[in-house]
Parts: C-alpha cells; sequence; structure tokens
C-alpha cells in the first residue's frame, strides 16, 4: 500500500510520523458504519469502536463480506440485544441499518413471521445482510459518496401503547395541542407516523412526548413527526415554556431536498426544553435553531440536552446548502450530552445576543460534555462562536463556554476548522468582532480529526482558549486556508486574550466550500 507523509500534530507536541494510506477506507464504507451505531443501537459509535472499524476497513477491501462482517457484529452483539428485545423494533433498526430506508409492510410481516416460527435472529440478520438488495447497494456502501437514505415513505411500526395519539394527521395533532392547557402534556403512541405538511406548533408551556418516553436509542418504539410535502418552513416550532421530549422529528431530506428554511426545529421564547430526542435528516440551514435577542426574540433561559442527531443526507461543498446541527442564539442555552453524526456546516454553534435596538445583551450560552462525528460527510467547524456580520458592533461573549466536548473525524472527511473561535476566516473584512468567549478542556478523545485549522481565534478578543487537547492531522481541506494547529489572528488585531501556544498570524477569508 502507498505509504504518505503527513505532520501529525498532537497540541502540545509535533511529530513528523509515516502513514499508511487508508484507502480502503471510502466515505460510503465511513458514513455506512456510524450508520449502524445510529440506526441500530441508537447512539454515536463509542471510539474504541470507531477507531477497531477504521483498522478494519483500512486493512480489507470494502466488499459484500467485510460490510456483512460488520453488520452482523453490531446487530447480533450483546449491546443491541439487551436494548431492543422488542422483535418490531429489532425488525424496523435492522432494515434501516441494512439499507438506509424504512421497512415496507410485505419484509415486515415475512421477517415477523419468521421469528414468530422461531428462526434466530442471527439467521434473519444474515439472510438480510446476505440479500439481493443489500449486495446492489454494496457499490454505494463502498463508494466515493454518502449514501445518505433512500427516499421511500415511513413505516408505521406497530404498538401495543393506548391513551396516546395515533392519527396520522398533522392537522389533527395540532388542534390537540391547541385543545390542551399550558401545563399539560400530549403524548403520540409509540411508533406513530405523524405526516406534517405545515409547521406543527407546540404552544406555549405544552409538553410534547413519546407516551413511555422511550428516548432517543428507541427509534422503532418513538412517535415520529415526518415532513410529508417540500413547505419551506421549520418542520416544528416551539414557543416559549414548551417541552419537546422522547420524540423522533425527520425531516426527509432525500424525499424533498433542500430549502434554507425548512429546518427541523425552530424555538421562541424562553424556557424552552428539548430533551432526549432523535432529530435526523434536516432539509433546511440546521437542525435545531433557537432564537434570542440577536433575532428580536427574547429569550432567557433554554435548555437541549441528551439528543442524538445525523444528518447523513447533508451537503457539505454546494454553497449554502449546508446543515448544522444545533445553532443557538438564545442568550442563556445550556447544551450538553447531544451527539451529532456529520453535520456539514457547524456542529454546534452559538451566535451572538445583540439585539438591532435597544440595550446590549450578554450571549453566555454553556456547551459541554458533547459529542460530534464527520463520518461520511465533511464540515467547516465542529464547535463554533460567531459574530456574524455587517452590523459593525463588537458583541459581547462573556460566560460562553464551550467545555469538554468531544470531536473527532473518519480519515475520509474533514473539519476546515475544528474549533472556530470567531468567524472572521468565513467572512473576511464583514465579520463583525466578538469578545470574552471560553474554549476549555475540548478534545479528540482517542481518536483523530482532519483538517486546515484545530484552532483558529480571529474576529474574537479577550478569549480564554486553553487545555484543549486535539490529535489533529493536517490536510489541505480549503486551498486558500493557512495549516496550523492552534492560530491567533493578532498580527492584525483580531484575536487577543488568554491562548495556549500557538503561532501569531493572519488567517484570510478562506476559500469554502470544498
Amino acid at each position: 500500500m502507498k505509504s504518505n507523509r503527513w505532520k501529525f500534530l498532537v497540541f502540545g507536541l509535533s511529530a513528523s510520523i509515516s502513514i499508511v494510506a487508508q484507502a480502503a477506507v471510502t466515505v460510503g464504507s465511513a458514513q455506512f458504519h456510524a450508520k449502524l451505531y445510529s440506526e441500530a443501537l441508537g447512539r454515536i459509535p463509542d471510539q474504541t469502536g470507531w477507531n477497531s472499524a477504521m483498522n478494519y476497513y483500512a486493512n480489507s477491501a470494502c466488499n459484500s463480506q467485510t460490510l456483512l462482517a460488520q453488520g452482523v457484529s453490531v446487530l447480533t452483539s450483546s449491546e443491541f440485544s439487551n436494548l431492543t428485545p422488542n422483535n418490531n423494533e429489532k425488525i424496523f433498526k435492522l432494515i434501516r441499518a441494512a439499507f438506509h430506508r424504512d421497512p415496507n409492510s410485505s419484509e415486515f410481516s415475512t421477517i415477523s413471521a419468521q421469528l414468530n416460527s422461531g428462526t434466530s435472529w442471527n439467521s434473519i440478520v444474515q439472510s438480510i445482510f446476505t440479500s439481493t438488495e443489500f449486495n446492489q447497494r454494496v457499490s454505494i456502501y463502498c463508494g466515493s459518496a454518502p449514501s445518505g437514505w433512500q427516499p421511500t415513505q415511513p413505516f408505521n411500526v406497530q404498538s401495543t401503547s393506548t391513551g396516546s395519539f395515533s392519527d396520522t394527521s398533522g392537522s389533527n395533532l395540532q388542534s390537540l395541542i391547541d385543545q390542551t392547557p399550558p401545563g399539560g402534556t400530549v403524548y403520540l403512541e409509540q411508533g406513530a407516523i405523524v405526516k406534517l405538511n405545515q409547521s406543527l406548533i407546540l404552544r406555549q408551556g405544552r409538553t410534547l412526548s413519546t407516551i413511555g418516553l422511550p428516548g432517543r436509542r428507541h427509534s422503532g418504539l418513538l412517535g415520529r413527526l415526518v415532513r410529508d410535502s417540500g413547505f419551506n418552513a421549520p418542520l416544528v416550532q416551539l414557543e416559549a415554556g414548551s417541552t419537546l421530549k422522547s420524540v423522533w422529528i425527520d425531516g426527509q431530506k432525500n424525499r424533498f431536498g433542500y430549502s434554507r428554511d425548512a429546518i427541523n426545529l425552530n424555538s421562541v421564547g424562553s424556557n424552552i426544553q428539548i430533551i432526549d430526542n432523535l432529530i435526523t435528516d434536516s432539509a433546511g440551514w440546521t437542525n435545531s435553531q433557537y432564537y434570542g435577542s440577536y433575532d428580536d426574540a427574547t429569550c432567557s433561559y433554554g435548555y437541549i440536552g441528551a439528543n442524538l442527531i445525523t444528518a447523513y443526507g447533508a451537503t457539505h461543498t454546494i454553497p449554502d446548502s449546508h446543515t448544522d446541527g444545533l445553532s443557538v442564539a438564545c442568550e442563556n442555552t445550556t447544551v450538553e450530552n447531544n451527539e451529532i453524526i456529520d453535520a456539514t456546516d457547524v456542529s454546534i454553534i452559538v451566535f451572538p445576543a445583540t439585539p438591532r435596538q435597544g440595550a446590549a445583551v450578554t450571549q453566555r450560552s454553556i456547551v459541554r460534555n458533547n459529542f460530534a462525528l464527520n463520518a461520511g460527510n465533511s464540515a467547516y467547524a465542529a464547535y463554533a462562536v460567531d459574530g456574524l456580520r455587517n452590523r459593525g458592533v463588537s458583541h459581547n461573549f462573556l460566560g460562553t463556554v464551550f467545555q469538554n466536548n468531544t470531536i473527532w473525524s473518519s480519515p475520509v472527511a474533514h473539519i476546515d476548522i475544528v474549533l472556530a473561535v470567531g468567524t472572521r476566516p468565513w467572512f473576511g473584512s464583514t465579520s463583525d468582532i466578538g469578545y470574552g468567549p471560553s474554549f476549555d478542556g475540548n478534545t479528540t478523545g482517542i481518536s483523530t480529526v482532519r483538517g486546515n485549522m484545530g484552532i483558529a481565534i480571529s474576529g474574537m478578543k479577550e478569549v480564554y482558549v486553553q487545555n484543549n487537547v486535539l490529535s489533529f492531522l493536517q490536510v489541505p481541506a480549503s486551498p486558500s486556508c493557512p495549516l496550523f494547529n492552534v492560530g491567533a489572528s493578532t498580527l492584525d488585531g483580531y484575536a487577543s486574550g488568554n491562548i495556549q501556544s500557538f503561532i501569531n498570524t493572519v488567517i484570510p477569508a478562506c476559500n469554502w466550500h470544498q
């Protein structure tokens, strides 16, 4: 195999080493493997398992046999068995993981009958991963492009839950929410499909949940809100004091394409809570946006925690068609314990709080203990604080903290700036300047991330950037951007503060969309 020479940087250490090119790891196989975890196990890959799988693909030709081995390993694991005792959910997860689509009624019934007649689960998994359909998709799973999802109709998993909403009509669900008094909860039936052709509004003070609260790891049991047409508006609009918990929000981008404002969640108002949901396939610029004073929306507090967010069908290289994981402008939001896979713009980004009119507002959101992986899709940044542009003001980020977050990538994806402290590299001279954020203790764990810049501080002053440990592989992803592990734009006056070891540099406006 060909050997390439790269500079591999662990912040605090610098060594030039020889790396065997991982030619057998492809965009398709990396995303395929991430989906085994998210679809079967309902979580981001653990780094030990991920590193082992990437080494496996690197040393084995990608073909039906290598994919079969990995699929069987995950779908017959003790973790899967313990997590998924329900046969209906097992079948649903198996088809999603193997074919990247929902089951159809015929195959669901056939597999259910097989299980009921005594066929072992291991035999069924083997049969799916050696089926004609799977073999027809091997070239996609081993290919050079992300596979996204097959644009098929969502499947309603049969459920035995009672006393909950089981109608497919979005308008009927809206009526039920409207009739529920503040403080009340509307429960979706487990496995229900609710089809939306306009934004569902979760009214002030109401909670929407799946009965029994199965949580993000149980896709086959969650009540599922599905975009059912290409309307250019959020799938769900959350009002002040509302809570969305244990629900699947499904944007269906692979069915309806990209439309900027067709995001999954749009939150406006204080004390909105988004907890333990599965949020997937946004058709717009982000999966979840939480507005604040910058957008003339009053917001004193919000909480986003323990959600699984995937953006497998998103794009990175097409201008103005990329997708964030979580976008936060509410000025006092706690964002913690979320897992994000394949966001193509930024996994988690915090925007300023400065209003268009009136007194200045301080952005003091806390982003901590989150995990983000770029498997098949590349991105512009992993974690970012963004001053935006064209208002000509200095934004106050004192109290904004990115702490103990983890980020890594596959050997075939990259992140232009891993930690973006300011966005002058994006906007150049039109960028507004901010001051005061903290990036402390963020890491790649036991894995590696690839990109142009590990930490870039530009357009942000009086920062605290310390204790960030990134195993960073420099690759020239964007030709006009410099390569460095930690750089601060102090030479032209666009960075200052308490910064871990860095180079003084001018960071130009980069040529994105690479």
